[in-house]
This record gives structure tokens, C-alpha cells and sequence, in this order.
């Protein structure tokens, strides 16, 4: 005729899990001593609670399959005469606040106990020892590897990578410090000297770098139901399309793409006089990166950056004119600490 319920979630009106039990109650003249047996007749082990949580997420995965609206309370018989009551759509993920408490049911058909009397009652009720036990501390693994590879006089190429899967942490972490994704990360780059498919006579300085670098980050839980599986809430979708659309609005993902030609140019001739207007003297350089980023809150962020560049640079040939370098020469001026100064200094007409 009596329950004890405990209700978890984000408040105790719109978004809980209940886990509801009906009691025992305990025959007088039970007690004769302070033996352990007789404290379990006054306390029966059946009045305790022992609650799967993973329990409490299927029986929401099942409401969610059957299409009850999540204001409707949701109730499930388990095996042990006790209950589950969801209303709205709590998150273990997310609980704020616990509530214990007793109820005496209405007497009727949605009674728990179908032997009610429909009667008030009285009744001394213990709740202690609220423990939580059972946790997954199955651990992971984590790799990295680098690989350079010379290319003779062309280039260089650099691929790199690293992993870690969920549970992966140093021996000094505690459990919630360890990842709680599985990730992974690629790098390929490459540095090429483009002039070496040119005529060497030609003397062209091309030098290119492209890189492409990719990172996946996908959560162990749902980011939008953080006390369901990201496997599990796969599993349920009836399509492959489906499937890829939930993981991939899990996921959290980079990816960076660039290609760089820097300070292109066409060297002098050996031994040519320089002009002004030589092509030797210009330069050109360009940039183009594109980063892409989606993760459970931003559905794509795009970022396309181009640079370009043209330089100049004539080195000429200048005439110095030196006033005073004959004036020392003849004696005219004594020798002081003044006199290199005097003497180096020199000015030029052409810019």
C-alpha cells in the first residue's frame, strides 16, 4: 500500500526519471537484538533500491521509438514489482536534483498494488547510504607516428598522425579526466621545388608547399542526449543514411587545406648588368588556406583566406661620392678619433 520513489533529473515537474518500489512492510515483534539478522527483518532486502542506470535510458530510448509525446508520463513495469515513470526528457548527463519520497496510491485500476484498501497510512520509511557503483573503467589505447620521406633535390613530404580511443588517460588521471572520445588526427604536407620540371637555363625559383590536415573528434555519448550511447542511438536508426547523419552531427571535425607558392622569381643571368627593368627584379608570391569546421552546435563554419603579393627590388649599382677621402690622403686634417667619420662619409644622386 506504500511506495518509496526516487526522482532524478533536471527539475522534479517537466524532465525527470522515477524509480518507485512498493514496501515490504515489517511484522511486529521482530526485533529481540542488535543482530545483523534481525536488522534485515526490519528492514527487508526487497524494500531496497538497486537501480540499473542504463535501465533508465533504454526504457526512454523505447518511449522515443514509439512516437508518446514527452508530457505524457511514460511508465514501465520491471521485473521486481518496481517501476519507471518518465516525464519529458531527463539526462543523466545533466541531473540537478534527486528527491525521495514515500506515496500511498490511489486505489483503481493503475494501482500498484492491486490488494490496496484505499486507506491512509502510517509508516516509518529509512533512506540512507545512497551509493553509486559499477563504473566502466575499461581503458584505452592512444598512438602517434611521423614519417619524412626526401624526395632528392625535389622536395620533401611529412605524413603524421595520432589516435586515441575512450578510456585513454596517464596512470595519475581519475576516471572522469580520461577521454571520452575517439579521435583522430592526420597531417600530409610537402615542400617542392617546382623549377626542377623548368629548363635550367630559365633560372626559375618556384618553391610550392600543400598541406592537408584532418582531425575527428566523436563523442562516446549523444552530445544532444548525454546519458544515451553514440553507438547505441546508431544502432537504432533504420537506415545508413540515418546513421551517417546522427554521427556525423556528433562529430567534431577540422580539416585544413593550403597551398602556398612563396617568393617566385627568375634569378639574373651570371655576370648580366642589372636594369631597372629586369624581370629578375619582381617577385610573386601566393597563399590559399580553407578550413572547414562542423561540430554539435555549429553546422558548418567555412573560412577561405587568399594572399597575394607582387615585389620589387632593383639593387642597381650605386656611385658614391667621397668629399674628404683625398683630404686625409694629402695630410691636410690631423689624425683624431674624428677622422674615420669624417673621412667615410659619402652620399649618392641616384636613388
Amino acid at each position: 500500500d506504500v511506495s518509496a520513489f526516487i526522482r532524478l533529473g533536471t527539475d522534479f515537474v517537466s524532465n525527470y526519471y522515477e524509480y518507485e518500489k512498493p514496501l515490504t512492510v515489517t511484522q511486529p515483534g521482530v526485533y529481540d537484538n542488535n543482530s545483523q539478522t534481525d536488522r534485515a527483518k526490519v528492514w527487508p532486502a526487497a524494500n531496497n533500491f538497486n537501480i540499473l542506470l542504463s535501465t533508465l535510458t533504454e526504457i526512454k530510448e523505447q518511449r522515443n521509438l514509439a512516437k508518446v509525446p514527452i508530457t505524457t508520463p511514460y511508465r514501465v513495469a520491471l521485473g521486481d514489482g518496481s517501476y519507471v515513470t518518465i516525464v519529458g526528457n531527463p539526462d543523466l548527463g545533466l541531473v540537478k536534483t534527486a528527491m525521495l519520497g514515500i506515496r500511498n496510491p490511489k486505489k483503481g485500476p493503475d494501482s500498484i498494488s492491486p490488494d490496496d484498501d484505499g486507506e491512509s497510512k502510517c509508516a516509518e520509511v529509512w533512506f540512507n547510504e545512497m551509493r553509486l557503483n559499477g563504473f566502466n573503467e575499461n581503458g584505452g589505447s592512444a598512438a602517434l607516428g611521423r614519417v619524412d620521406v626526401k624526395l632528392a633535390d625535389l622536395g620533401q613530404v611529412t605524413f603524421a598522425g595520432s589516435m586515441h580511443t575512450v578510456g585513454w588517460g596517464t596512470l595519475e588521471q581519475k576516471l572522469n579526466e580520461r577521454f571520452k572520445d575517439n579521435y583522430f588526427q592526420y597531417d600530409a604536407s610537402g615542400t617542392f621545388k617546382l623549377d626542377k620540371f623548368t629548363p635550367k637555363s630559365l633560372g626559375l625559383q618556384i618553391p610550392m608547399y600543400v598541406g592537408i590536415s584532418n582531425s575527428y573528434s566523436t563523442p562516446q555519448y549523444d552530445p544532444y542526449e548525454l546519458d544515451i550511447l553514440l553507438k547505441q542511438k546508431l544502432s537504432l536508426a533504420d537506415s545508413q543514411h540515418k546513421r551517417d547523419s546522427i554521427k556525423s552531427a556528433a562529430q567534431d571535425f577540422v580539416s585544413i587545406k593550403s597551398l602556398n607558392f612563396t617568393n617566385i622569381r627568375k634569378m639574373p643571368a651570371k655576370g648580366a648588368t642589372p636594369w631597372w627593368l629586369s624581370i629578375s627584379n619582381f617577385n610573386a608570391t601566393y597563399s590559399y588556406t580553407n578550413t572547414t569546421k562542423h561540430n554539435p552546435t555549429i553546422s558548418e563554419d567555412l573560412l577561405i583566406h587568399r594572399h597575394a603579393q607582387l615585389g620589387y627590388a632593383y639593387p642597381g649599382k650605386s656611385k658614391y661620392i667621397l668629399p674628404f677621402t683625398k683630404a686625409f690622403g694629402t695630410g691636410k686634417l690631423s689624425k683624431s678619433k674624428w677622422e674615420k667619420p669624417v673621412k667615410d662619409f659619402n652620399f649618392n644622386l641616384v636613388p
